[in-house]
């Protein structure tokens, strides 16, 4: 555990969970809380069930539709929560998958393509070199297209990580991140009978959302544009531009206590992540003339 999370972790214990748990609910039911986990290995089964069961009894679930309704000024009768999940990991089909049905949720898994390709034998290299967080477990590292279609039969979302775990920062040419998604969108259609529609960047650093990615993003037909910048969404939000709709989410970790979870999903993250999100939407709405 890491300094801030320990830190985070000794605040919750200390009951300010409480007011980061009441802050959130004050703001009514008009709203949809996104959250981003990546690996959930068999070890942090029981850390997750229980920030889920938090999730569950405070938010409903949303849906791809739901959101997009709501993006458009649709109202709420009770906050939603997307809980999503990135890279495309073996784990999280094997454990969170089960643990979110239970719970009456859906995922939204955001996949690396490359990884779904790649053999068994080779994917802990594939990681090593795209730096993916590869988790514990033994065995497959990434799901298959298999497991993917299964997930999506049982009424999950399958958004679009890239295809090869690229950070799109400014150093990247447009022609690069143009290739890495158009092959992503083409392998889930082909894989998955349609095209995504979400789309995930990956890091979350503030030079990791290069604005030309938007608005390439948008021209390849991506319509809900996610980043790890973690505020909740508040609806009514213009579609038109380079990020037709913009959503952020707040990163937790599998085994996290609930408690932990709540604080960073109330208010540490959120305030954490107010200056790149005032900078991101300037740099998306372009110079002013």
């Amino acid at each position: 555990m890491g300094a801030y999370n320990a830190a985070v972790a000794a605040a919750a214990r200390a009951g300010a969970w409480r007011l980061a748990e009441r802050r959130e609910a004050a703001r009514g039911p008009r709203l949809i809380r996104a959250v981003a986990y990546h690996g959930t290995p068999r070890a942090h089964r029981d850390a997750l069930a229980r920030q889920l069961d938090y999730l569950a009894a405070r938010y409903a679930n949303v849906g791809e539709e739901e959101l997009v309704a709501f993006m458009r000024g649709e109202p709420r009768a009770e906050p939603g929560v997307i809980v999503s999940f990135d890279d495309g990991l073996e784990d999280n089909y094997r454990v969170a998958a089960p643990l979110l049905e239970e719970r009456g949720l859906r995922g939204w898994f955001f996949v690396v393509t490359g990884l779904l390709d790649c053999p068994e034998d080779s994917q802990r290299r594939f990681c090593a070199e795209h730096d993916v967080i590869a988790g514990p477990d033994a065995g497959r590292l990434g799901m298959s297209w298999d497991e993917a279609r299964d997930l999506v039969a049982r009424g999950h979302v399958l958004g679009c990580h890239g295809a090869g775990h690229l950070r799109y920062k400014d150093d990247v040419a447009d022609g690069a991140i143009r290739a890495d998604l158009s092959e992503a969108r083409e392998r889930m259609k082909a894989e998955l009978g349609s095209y995504p529609r979400s789309f995930a960047w990956v890091g979350g650093e503030p030079d990791t959302y290069k604005p030309a990615s938007a608005a390439l993003a948008a021209e390849l037909g991506f319509s809900l544009l996610f980043t790890t910048l973690s505020a909740p969404a508040l609806g009514a939000q213009p579609a038109g531009g380079p990020a037709p709709y913009l959503l952020h989410r707040t990163v937790l970790d599998a085994d996290m206590d609930y408690r932990a979870a709540a604080l960073k999903i109330g208010i540490l993250s959120d305030l954490a992540h107010a200056g790149a999100r005032a900078a991101l939407a300037s740099a998306l709405r372009g110079p002013r003339g």
